[in-house]
């Protein structure tokens, strides 16, 4: 509520406004009453007619006539005049009332330098014809003296002081209420109109000061003093008239000056928001450009700028163009890669001999690990994991190729070790850059629940028997598939127990990193694993999969996770899924 008051919103908290005020001005009027110019008795300073121009400018005509007429019959009233001089009231009033046109105007908060010299002028104005109003009262309608005496002995030294003192002292009252806006136009402006009131005050009171002792001197004795008396105020009365002309001379001037030297810097404001919005145009600092000072070079420095920024900017939509077209490539790619994969689970509804699930997460758009699964003859289910070396678009390639090699091989009726020996000698040929795949291939009979494996330099899997943990199957050293001629591989063999659990896995599980830089391991993931030996495949993956985001805590994915996890549940029995739910 205070708060809206001293906004000045509404007519009310105006009338508030303009009441303190004036109570504010009355004392500041009686107490600067015998206030002047040091070395000059002759001038008298009031700096308090600052407070009703500053409520006009601030609040309006009202406002400010207010402030002043009150204030001037509250001061009056303490100082024991009473209501004698109720003609001053009034031209105190107007004095406050005359600047309130410039809030009618429009102008609520000075920003420009325009703006600043409209609230200049009304300033002049306002002293001239609150002046004017009192004298012509006080001398032509009172009588109280007579109007040469008003004019010369009253209105021209009075104007001078009070002008410059509003000069001066409104700009900071208005900086203070945030009526007036710091730009670099209003800062100049505003300090070429200090520096010109204080020089014309300051050099109004120095030749004041030197006329009185001069003529003292020279004089003497007690016609010294009448002459001095005369003297000075003759000086005061022309000093007073050309200094207000002087003023008004040099603060239009000044206006039209600093407007010059500040446009320049507003039209380049103006141009780099033009840029900012997304509008590459440079006409708006044209004229700027044509100078031959800093400013324009600096224009042109500009308008050089956004040339190449448009350059720029045209390579960048190319570069954009071309990037997009790639992802969207790429995101095909992801989608033909997936569909590559089996991803309908379970795959094969109709068989409770077995439980399977897999998952591959590449580390980019597409990756090089893969597995696959499937039935080579009525009761031999062929699956395998595989990571091909790299990562990105060639490895995905090659992932292609191989995966697809292994099922064909194995769907001729080959062992495990037939197929990854087949696949190696249709690679090694034509692979001139060398590249490979590890993998680990198992033809299961689901019928005994025999296992016959081979491995291609592959991570070992991990098996866990219906009445152990999980253990690293044990196996003999491999080549990789696809860098050697006539590469040889062993095929193993196991027997599976229903409730045994197979878990396969590519590197990209045990080297995922941590922000500590310490990877996963194999130990922790047999460790992972213990607590999950009674969990059918899906869950076991799930739950390993939450394992490593946890671990890792938002390190990004440095290489393709892929995992498979198969549970031998036996003819005849039922499935961990099944017991699950």
């Amino acid at each position: 509520m205070i708060a809206g008051v001293f906004a000045g919103r509404t007519i009310w908290a105006k009338l508030l406004l303009a009441l303190g005020a004036a109570l504010l001005y009355g004392l500041l009027n009686w107490a600067f009453s015998g206030l002047h110019l040091p070395g000059a008795t002759l001038i008298s300073l009031r700096p308090q007619v600052s407070v009703p121009i500053t409520m006009g400018l601030a609040f309006g005509p009202l406002p400010g006539f207010i402030t002043g007429f009150v204030g001037n019959i509250f001061g009056d009233l303490l100082s024991g005049y009473g209501m004698q001089y109720w003609d001053w009231s009034i031209g105190n009033g107007l004095l406050g009332a005359i600047p309130g046109i410039v809030y009618i105007m429009g102008i609520r908060i000075v920003r420009t330098v325009g703006q600043f010299g409209i609230a200049l002028l009304s300033i002049l104005i306002a002293n001239l014809v609150g002046l004017t109003t009192g004298t012509f009262i006080d001398s032509l309608v009172l009588h109280r003296l007579t109007f040469q005496e008003a004019i010369l002995g009253w209105l021209l030294p009075s104007l001078l002081t009070n002008v410059l003192l509003a000069f001066a002292i409104v700009p900071l009252l208005l900086l203070a209420i945030k009526r007036l806006v710091l730009t670099l136009e209003t800062r100049v402006i505003l300090m070429v109109t200090f520096l010109m009131a204080a020089c014309i005050l300051g050099t109004t009171a120095i030749l004041v000061w030197r006329a009185d002792d001069t003529l003292v001197s020279i004089v003497g004795g007690t016609v010294a003093a009448q002459a001095t008396h005369e003297a000075t105020l003759d000086l005061l009365r022309w000093a007073g008239l050309a200094s207000v002309v002087v003023l008004l001379v040099g603060t239009i001037a000044s206006v039209f000056m600093v407007r010059r030297l500040t446009s320049p810097v507003s039209l380049l404001c103006t141009g780099a928001k033009v840029i900012g919005s997304g509008e590459y145009q440079t006409s708006v600092i044209n004229p700027v450009a044509k100078r031959s000072d800093e400013l324009g070079e600096l224009a042109r420095t500009f308008q050089d700028m956004v040339e190449s920024l448009k350059v720029h900017m045209k390579e960048l939509e190319r570069t954009t163009a071309a990037k997009e077209r790639i992802e969207s490539e790429l995101r095909v790619a992801t989608e033909i890669q997936t569909s590559m994969l089996p991803t309908t689970f379970p795959p094969f509804p109709d068989r409770k001999e077995f439980d399977i699930f897999a998952t591959m997460a590449p580390a980019r758009e597409v990756g090089g690990d893969f597995y696959d699964f499937f039935f080579v003859d009525e009761n031999k289910l062929c699956f395998d994991i595989g990571d091909v070396c790299g990562k990105g678009i060639p490895a995905a390639l090659f992932m292609a190729i191989s995966k697809t090699l292994l099922k064909t091989e194995a769907l001729r009726g080959l062992s495990p070790e037939q197929i990854l020996a087949s696949v190696n000698g249709i690679l090694y040929p034509d692979n001139e850059l060398s590249m490979f795949f590890t993998g680990f291939c198992v033809i299961l009979n689901t019928e005994n629940g025999e296992m016959l494996f081979a491995n291609g330099g592959h991570n070992p899997p991990l098996i866990c028997t219906a009445d152990g943990g999980f253990e690293f199957i044990q196996m003999s050293k491999s080549l990789v598939v696809g860098v050697m001629p006539d590469a040889k591989f062993e095929c193993q063999k196991l027997v599976l127990k229903p409730g045994d659990v197979i878990f396969m896995y590519t590197d990209g599980v045990t080297e995922a990193e941590n922000p500590d830089e310490r990877l996963f391991s194999s130990g922790r993931l047999k460790n992972c694993l213990f607590s999950l030996k009674d969990r059918s495949p899906t869950y076991i993956i799930n739950a390993i999969r939450a394992e490593i985001e946890a671990f890792t805590r938002g390190m990004p994915q440095s290489d393709d996770i892929t995992m498979l996890a198969l549970r031998f549940n036996g003819k005849g029995n039922q499935s961990a899924l099944e017991q699950e739910e």
